[in-house]
């Protein structure tokens, strides 16, 4: 079912999150442990409440009202407070944005307070880690760059990330940092009348946002000098860089060698 399939994933990234001495085994062990005295548990409370139910439709709905509104909202409890170190598209969206406008990078716990559970992340382009280098070749803009390319898409609203053979991590951290550059300069919608971080924002605005034209040297420019200091600000903030789940699809460019 699409449940389990939903829940098998999220338990694999908490059991992940939770494992922190690289004892996946023990808190996995743990966490069974746990599911199974909780499982016993709703065994004995349905063994006490059947008979009270069983000729009463009314206790019957209520019963599973109430008890489906707790099961909801412990689980929205227990996904709100989970504070993860890791970075993934939505989280790195909302590094951006704060970055981009407040000149500030945030921690993980003033993060995981914005961070949405419900709503759909606050992006205005739907971005395309790892694509097919055809989906780049589709775009308006098309920026070339050591280890990637990137492009935007005007008609599908998509920011195309082809990702060679060769891209190390570092470069996989770069073209999501440009993308969510892109899709900010993009949204018409954001508040920067209280920027700080006037360096970064000028510039922006001065070379790309204001002329729409993302161009080779200017964003290996911010790449030079906006990006290093903001990957030694993450980590000073308490993220862990060492791997991040970003949603990078499989494919992977190479290029003939022209001199065979």
């Amino acid at each position: 079912s699409i449940v389990g399939v939903a829940g098998g994933a999220t338990r694999a990234a908490l059991t992940l999150h939770q494992a922190r001495r690289n004892n996946m085994a023990d808190v996995s062990a743990k966490d069974g442990s746990q599911e199974t005295l909780v499982n016993l548990m709703a065994l004995f409370t349905g063994f006490l409440i059947t008979p009270l139910v069983v000729d009463n439709l009314f206790l019957t709905w209520y019963f599973f009202l109430v008890f489906t509104f707790l099961h909801l909202y412990a689980n929205y409890q227990a996904v709100s407070t989970v504070v993860m170190e890791t970075i993934n598209l939505p989280r790195l969206h909302i590094l951006v944005k704060h970055y981009f406008i407040y000149g500030k990078v945030l921690t993980p716990k003033e993060v995981n307070k914005v961070d949405p559970v419900l709503r759909r992340p606050g992006f205005k382009c739907s971005v395309h880690l790892g694509c097919q280098y055809a989906d780049v070749l589709k775009c308006d803009e098309i920026l070339d760059l050591p280890g990637f390319s990137l492009g935007y898409n005007s008609k599908t609203s998509t920011i195309h990330v082809s990702l060679y053979k060769d891209t190390s991590e570092h470069e996989v951290l770069q073209s999501s940092f440009l993308a969510m550059l892109v899709d900010l300069s993009l949204n018409k919608n954001i508040n920067t009348s209280h920027t700080k971080n006037e360096n970064l924002y000028l510039y922006l605005w001065e070379n790309t946002i204001a002329t729409k034209c993302y161009n080779r040297v200017e964003m290996e420019r911010i790449l030079k000098n906006f990006f290093p200091t903001f990957i030694n600000d993450l980590k000073v903030a308490g993220w862990d860089l060492s791997r991040c789940h970003l949603g990078v699809d499989e494919w992977r460019v190479v290029f003939a060698d022209k001199t065979q």
